[in-house]
C-alpha cells in the first residue's frame, strides 16, 4: 500500500524490457488521497504496522490509471518501480506458473484460487462466472466508477473460506496455477477482478511492455564464419540445421562452448574477432 494509505495486498511482479522488476497493483492501493509519483510502496501495509523507512519496497509512478466517475472504463492499475524483489509466490507461499492470456468461454466455472493480506494463508476457491462483466463500484466519495472487462466469480464455493475480503486489492488469483486476474473490488457474494493480460495490454499505450517473465540477459561470445549462417548486414542468423552453429566463450575450437545454437537463431555482430583454427571468428550478442 501507498505510504499515505491503509491497506492493501502485495501485487504481482512483472518486468520491462531491460529486465527491470516492477510491481502490477492496484491504482486505487498505489494512489490512495494524497499519493503522487515517488511516493513510497510499503509492504506490509501502514495499517500492519509498517515502518516507512525498513519496509518500502518500490515507489509510485506515472504509469497508472487516474480513475474517474466521468470515464466509461476504469482499468484499477498501476505499475510501481521495485526496489527490492519480489518473489514468483503468492502470500501463502505458493509458488505460480508466470504466463498469462486472455480469458475465453470455456474458462468459465472453472476453479479460482489465491490469497492476499486479509485471508492471508486460508487459501479461498472461488468459481469464475463472468469474463466480459462490467462493474459499478463506489469510489467511496459518492461516485460511480465503470470497469468493463472484468472477471468475477463466487466469492466461496462453500468450503467456508472467501476468496477475498476487504484489504486483498491488489493481490493475483490464480486459473490453471496461472495469474491471470488481479483483485481489485468484491462484496459477500462475488470478487471482482481485472484480467491480468488486459491490464498488460494497456499499458502498452504508455510504450511501456510489460511481461510475468524476466527477460533473457544478452550473452556474448564468439562464432565462427561458415555455410550453417545466414548474414543481413551486422546481424547473423544460424540455418535451418539445429545445434550446429556454436557459441563460444573465445576464438577457437576447443573446449569453450558456451551453447550450440537451433535454426534461425539471431546474434548481432559486435567486431571481427581475428583468425583462429582456420575460421574466421566474429564476436557476437545472442
Amino acid at each position: 500500500m501507498n505510504e499515505k494509505g491503509t491497506a492493501c495486498s502485495a501485487g504481482l511482479p512483472v518486468y520491462d524490457e531491460e529486465g527491470n522488476q516492477w510491481t502490477m497493483n492496484n491504482s486505487h492501493c498505489s494512489f490512495c488521497d494524497g499519493a503522487e509519483v515517488g511516493d513510497r510502496v510499503l509492504q506490509p501495509s501502514p495499517a500492519d504496522g509498517a515502518d516507512r523507512e525498513k519496509d518500502w519496497f518500490a515507489t509510485t509512478t506515472k504509469y497508472h490509471f487516474k480513475r474517474s466517475p466521468d470515464k466509461e472504463n476504469n482499468i484499477d492499475v498501476a505499475f510501481d518501480k521495485n526496489k527490492e524483489k519480489m518473489a514468483h509466490k503468492d502470500v501463502a507461499g505458493r509458488e505460480y506458473i508466470p504466463e498469462t492470456r486472455h480469458l475465453k468461454e470455456s474458462d468459465l466455472g472453472k476453479r479460482i484460487k489465491g490469497s492476499g493480506r486479509t485471508t492471508g494463508e486460508k487459501v479461498g476457491t472461488g468459481i469464475l462466472i463472468a469474463i466480459d462483466f462490467t462493474a459499478k463500484i463506489r469510489d467511496g466519495k459518492g461516485g460511480i466508477l465503470i470497469s468493463k472487462n472484468c472477471a468475477m466469480c463466487l466469492n466461496s464455493d462453500g468450503d467456508g473460506n472467501w476468496i477475498v475480503g476487504a484489504g486483498d486489492s491488489g493481490s493475483p488469483r490464480f486459473i490453471d496455477n496461472r495469474p491471470l486476474v488481479q483483485t481489485f473490488a468484491g462484496s459477500v457474494a462475488v470478487a471482482i477482478f481485472n484480467q491480468t493480460q488486459n491490464s498488460l495490454d494497456w499499458a502498452k499505450e504508455w510504450g511501456k511492455t510489460f511481461t510475468l517473465t524476466k527477460p533473457e540477459e544478452p550473452v556474448e561470445g564468439y562464432i565462427a564464419l561458415g555455410n550453417w549462417l545466414f548474414f543481413n548486414g551486422l546481424e547473423i542468423t544460424t540455418r535451418y540445421y539445429p545445434n550446429r552453429a556454436t557459441l563460444r566463450s573465445s576464438m577457437g575450437l576447443g573446449d569453450n562452448i558456451i551453447r550450440r545454437l537451433p535454426g534461425r537463431t539471431k546474434l548481432k555482430i559486435k567486431e571481427f574477432a581475428g583468425i583462429k583454427d582456420g575460421y574466421i571468428w566474429m564476436r557476437v550478442v545472442l
